[in-house]
């Protein structure tokens, strides 16, 4: 995670994550467009990018112990910073 607030939003994880939360809180017409834009924008992801085959601790769960999910497990662009 960054050092600043507004810099969490350069990590495509922590913006996916962002995503995420909010598809959860949207009514239900909102939550189908949205979800179809995310499942474009993960089968982008997934395209762009390859599964860590051994990702550190940090990548299987967060502080409090829950599952990250699996965007935080992929391989891409400057050591975690994608450049599209």
């Amino acid at each position: 995670m960054s050092c600043c607030p507004g810099c969490a939003r350069d990590d495509i994880a922590a913006v996916r994550d962002e995503l995420a939360d909010l598809h959860h809180t949207l009514p239900p017409v909102a939550r189908t467009a949205l979800g179809r834009v995310l499942r474009a924008l993960d089968t982008e992801f997934r395209r762009r990018t390859l599964p860590e085959p051994d990702p550190p601790a940090d990548r299987w769960t967060d502080r409090s112990g829950r599952p990250l999910r699996w965007w935080h497990r992929r391989i891409y662009a400057n050591g975690g910073w994608a450049s599209w």
